[in-house]
């Protein structure tokens, strides 16, 4: 196993994981007395989504802690270098897709009076308000079932990337000093602390992040990649110990991560024909949010009597209607505004 697999593994992944995001964010918006009745559906969504799709986030920080740390070295010179590339791949897009979300529930609260995503009216603001609702909605709104992070809720995930990035001189540190014993560490950090309470705070972050770069460093762990019916078993053992001891769960999803990678190291030649689709990967998982929005909103009004073959159905066909509408708007931006889309998406 060497750099380039690797490398090459990662580029073909980030299209699939992408429309792994999506699947988290579909939602049928189907009664849960009626969903009690989806003898098939039910269960297989609850495991489609918790088991299959929940963990691809965990891949993303894993290979955002290998990339970070990749020239195997640490000072400050490097660490500001790094800051300022990752303002323009991640803190600029973040601003803008959250900046342009609040402009539009302004321009809707203002002409509508209907209140997406923010429940609470921008003319009850206080100043300080205007800044937070690039961080944390909750503390804007007050409402305790709202979301801790930014408006755009999907960015939680560049949140918590940007907040180890910050973080990664202590990172470095830790492991440099303690190695394995701090990877080991933040495991069990994650199993006593498993929820997320403040925006940016994640502990799953910080472990894969960790994990990521620990892998970085230490190349002769690269060969559990060249064995994926190996982890294919450990991933289904620890499946199963999951349902009975859920502190597997970590165990479970470290598992996962590595059979991923193994299984894209693998197909790598096989699956070349979606490589061209990975510069769009960002752009989906900014984008496709307003549309699962649109069809929540449908879902939830019409009169549908739904069974098993009906929600699979409109289930995939949901996924891929999303992705697709994605790829069409992309396709459109980058003919017509090519320059604001590079910026809207980092210069991917």
């Amino acid at each position: 196993m060497n750099e380039k697999t690797i490398n090459q593994a990662v580029a073909l992944l980030r299209f699939p994981l992408m429309v792994g995001i999506v699947c988290i964010h579909t939602d049928l918006r189907i009664p849960c007395p009626v969903t009690g009745t989806l003898s098939i559906f039910g269960p297989f969504i609850y495991i489609f989504k918790n088991d299959i799709c929940f963990p691809v986030l965990d891949i993303f920080f894993f290979i955002a802690g290998f990339y970070f740390f990749k020239e195997c070295r640490f000072d400050r010179t490097l660490y500001e270098t790094k800051l300022r590339k990752r303002c323009k791949s991640l803190l600029i897009p973040y601003l803008l897709w959250n900046g342009m979300t609040f402009i539009a529930v302004c321009l809707c609260q203002a002409f509508t009076g209907f209140m997406p995503l923010l429940r609470k009216a921008v003319v009850d603001f206080h100043w300080y308000d205007y800044l937070l609702v690039f961080w944390d909605k909750q503390l804007v709104t007050g409402i305790p079932t709202d979301f801790h992070g930014p408006l755009m809720m999907q960015f939680w995930f560049v949140q918590c990337l940007m907040v180890s990035m910050l973080l990664s001189p202590l990172l470095w540190l830790g492991l440099k000093r303690l190695g394995w014993l701090f990877v080991v560490l933040l495991g069990v950090l994650l199993v006593i602390y498993p929820y997320r309470e403040y925006a940016g705070i994640k502990m799953d972050a910080f472990f894969f992040f960790v994990m990521g770069a620990y892998f970085r460093l230490h190349k002769g762990l690269w060969k559990v990649l060249t064995h994926p019916w190996v982890l294919a078993l450990c991933w289904i053992a620890l499946w199963l110990a999951m349902q009975w001891i859920p502190e597997f769960s970590v165990l479970y999803c470290t598992a996962y991560v590595l059979l991923v990678l193994s299984m894209a190291c693998a197909w790598k030649d096989k699956c070349m024909t979606i490589l061209h689709l990975q510069s769009t990967s960002f752009f989906i998982f900014a984008f496709h949010a307003f549309i699962s929005q649109t069809f929540f909103d449908v879902y939830a009004r019409l009169p549908i009597h739904w069974n098993d073959p009906l929600a699979f159905f409109v289930f995939f066909a949901t996924i891929a209607t999303n992705v697709c509408i994605c790829l069409f708007v992309f396709g459109v931006m980058k003919k017509t505004m090519p320059k604001f889309l590079a910026i809207l998406i980092g210069g991917r």
